[in-house]
């Protein structure tokens, strides 16, 4: 799996091949083409609102223990316990797309 510095068991998100991303639970190859269009058009690197603000993407738990994202991805819109950053601001950015977040376990 593809990793820099990163938990060897997870994919890293700015890295991972199309065929990588699909070992995500709900991501199949309409989606994986999306992440990576996203990831090219944001110079390498994606966030966790940027990928849960892509259509069809539906965020849990599971996702997110698969995933590895850079620190600048970690800090861009939901902390890595999964709470939003920004008192709201994302949320109603994801509800505008009739996204939702399933917030991690603590």
């Amino acid at each position: 799996m593809a990793s820099s510095g990163f938990d060897p068991d997870k994919i890293h998100v700015d890295l991972a091949t199309k065929e990588e991303l699909q070992m995500v639970p709900g991501v199949g190859p309409k989606i994986a083409e999306a992440i990576i269009k996203l990831r090219e058009a944001n110079k390498g690197t994606i966030s966790k609102l940027q990928l849960a603000s892509i259509p069809h993407v539906r965020v849990s738990p599971e996702m997110w223990d698969m995933l590895a994202f850079d620190e600048e991805g970690l800090q861009m819109g939901i902390e890595s316990d999964g709470e939003l950053s920004d008192g709201g601001k994302d949320e109603s950015i994801l509800s505008s797309k009739g996204l939702m977040l399933t917030p991690l376990a603590k």
